[in-house]
């Protein structure tokens, strides 16, 4: 064969291998998992890298759910960057197709900021059950999700709101060192609640979703599960099976007393009643179990501080904060904007905070406010 032949293939090849490369690139993919590549975040010193080769192990992770509705979508950023300031990854478990979500404006606007800020988003789709209660329950379900294969068994998975900023870390975590598998935060703060109908009719200790921290492993105890392939419809099938057949309904968002059943409660009776059997399974479960009782020290939107308080507050006296509702519009921003200054008060968080503030400007720009 030529030489010159030989030169033709060469560069026929690259220029195939090229296309190639590009095309695989630009075509859209239909991983449910968005996990992106943040400069933004590696400009913050204290803000981990995204690198996983990078990260500490064990590597502790907080998974948040959240109604799309404005009055609750606000809050996910801010609650997002207060966990990565404590060298949390945050994984953000999404109700919703990506590309619809992106043509709605305040859904868009917030996905966009949580990619940014290094998020990783993982979306899910709901068939039999309402929106929300898919969403709230889908937390529980995170150690059998495709993103956990990426997680040893001693990593930590955290269950947490989209509306609770913590202050410490410690609150949240077993001590691994100490043989701690789970740690119940504001165990004792809650009562009793039913459990499960298909699963009888009696109460077990309530157990909040804000927060539950336990290892993969523990997780996948607790919750019986032998797979990380799990969908909405797994998802949805396994609530079936513990609740019974019809008990959830895709229009259950619409109940005007929706808040006053089970059904609002669906995730803290599935895990309170999930935890009870893992402590009669083994007692030693109970033992690697740490249960907090007094209540947390918290800055409630039932009793917010003025803006001239807020500033004076120092945060180590406090362990979390229940972020007020709406605080998107005039007058609340004016309320909630104090604490976000005061968490991200460090020089080295002057960006964020810039950020932050664009980001509400950005939220109320269209569409806003009802």
């Amino acid at each position: 064969m030529s030489s010159e032949r030989l030169r033709y293939y060469k560069y026929f090849f690259l220029f195939a291998s090229g296309c190639l490369v590009l095309w695989t690139v630009m075509t859209p993919s239909n991983d449910p998992n968005i996990k992106p590549q943040s400069n933004y975040i590696k400009s913050l010193s204290k803000m981990w890298s995204n690198k996983a080769d990078e990260y500490e192990h064990p590597r502790v992770a907080v998974i948040l759910t959240v109604s799309l509705h404005k009055r609750y979508l606000f809050t996910l950023p801010f609650t997002v960057a207060a966990w990565q300031k404590l060298n949390v990854e945050p994984i953000v478990v999404i109700v919703g197709d990506y590309d619809v979500l992106q043509t709605q404006h305040q859904s868009k606007v917030t996905i966009d900021l949580l990619l940014e800020l290094g998020a990783r988003l993982h979306f899910i789709r709901n068939d039999t059950t309402a929106a929300p209660t898919l969403s709230q329950t889908s937390r529980l379900f995170a150690a059998a999700l495709p993103f956990a294969e990426e997680y040893t068994d001693d990593d930590i998975f955290i269950t947490s709101d989209a509306d609770m900023i913590p202050f410490h870390l410690a609150n949240h975590i077993p001590n691994l060192a100490a043989n701690q598998k789970l740690y119940i935060y504001n165990a004792d703060c809650y009562g009793n609640t039913k459990v499960p109908p298909a699963r009888g009719d009696y109460e077990v200790p309530m157990y909040s979703m804000i927060t539950l921290g336990a290892t993969v492993a523990a997780w996948r105890e607790i919750m019986g599960f032998n797979s990380t392939n799990f969908n909405g419809s797994d998802i949805e099938n396994y609530l079936h099976t513990e609740f019974g057949q019809g008990f959830f309904h895709p229009t259950d968002g619409e109940k005007e007393d929706l808040k006053s059943t089970l059904i609002w409660y669906a995730d803290q009776s599935l895990c309170s009643y999930k935890i009870a059997e893992w402590f009669k399974q083994d007692p030693a479960n109970r033992w690697s179990t740490t249960m907090t009782r007094a209540c947390a020290r918290r800055i409630d939107r039932a009793m917010w501080p003025a803006p001239t308080q807020m500033q004076n507050y120092d945060l180590n006296q406090w362990d979390d904060a229940h972020l007020i509702e709406w605080g998107f519009k005039e007058g609340q921003w004016q309320l909630f904007k104090p604490l976000v200054t005061l968490l991200f008060k460090d020089s080295e968080y002057a960006p964020l905070r810039e950020r932050l503030d664009k980001y509400r400007a950005d939220y109320i720009a269209k569409d806003c406010c009802d």
